[in-house]
């Protein structure tokens, strides 16, 4: 394979125009850059690509067997879905690659399977996809509460680090929500996400009810309530 071909491409090309060649291929020119240069700015002035692109191409070359071959052969052209693949390992990111060549997905629907892995572990690969796929054709409601600066130190304090802290939302949510309901429960500085099926919305109407304070204010109203001393 022809190096100088594969800088010239990506040089010039972007992630919707046909490259005459595979992402697999042009990440291992990458890669080789970057053994030499060890650093992805520099490596990014050279092919003219930002350092996040180059970040994503070395991860192309990270992907299992199975999976590179899939890239190899141009059946997954997207590079965004092999660094989004590269977060999985072994059999669950074969399985995930897959289903992108079998049912048609999309990047959003590799972003959100990720996601909804990540936060449910515990579940099977393909029953995550399943999952992700059928909540596509339902009514999603998604909700954004911000933890009151006395709340956050409450969760501070119980929770030493980011995980635990979003363990903990997750447990407190999970006593008036069903597990099966939540598509995606977050949690970044003080702002919860909840983003749930519509059926969780009467959920928390009757608990915010139940607690006698308006919607907005529920998540603070549970973190007080479940931590209350």
């Amino acid at each position: 394979m022809d190096g100088l071909k594969a800088l010239a491409i990506i040089s010039k090309g972007t992630r919707r125009q046909k490259r005459g060649i595979s992402l697999l291929s042009i990440g291992r020119e990458i890669q080789s850059l970057y053994s030499i240069h060890k650093s992805l700015p520099k490596v990014a002035s050279i092919v003219k690509i930002s350092p996040e692109m180059v970040r994503e191409f070395l991860k192309v070359v990270t992907l299992e067997k199975e999976v590179q071959q899939l890239v190899e052969t141009g059946k997954i052209e997207s590079v965004d879905m092999c660094y989004r693949l590269s977060k999985l390992k072994g059999k669950e990111q074969v399985s995930l690659a897959e289903a992108i060549v079998g049912q048609g997905l999309q990047s959003k629907d590799v972003r959100a399977i990720i996601r909804y892995k990540l936060d449910h572990p515990e579940m099977e690969m393909d029953a995550v996809i399943d999952r992700v796929i059928q909540s596509k054709n339902r009514e999603v409601y998604v909700a954004y509460f911000v933890l009151e600066d006395d709340v956050m130190k409450k969760v501070n304090k119980t929770a030493r680090n980011a995980q635990a802290r979003l363990e903990l939302v997750k447990a407190i949510f999970d006593e008036v929500i069903p597990k099966k309901l939540i598509i995606f429960l977050g949690l970044s500085k003080k702002v919860v996400t909840v983003k749930a099926e519509k059926e969780a919305v009467p959920m928390l109407r009757k608990e915010a009810k139940r607690l006698k304070v308006p919607l907005p204010k529920l998540a603070n109203a549970l973190v007080r309530n479940y931590l209350k001393e």
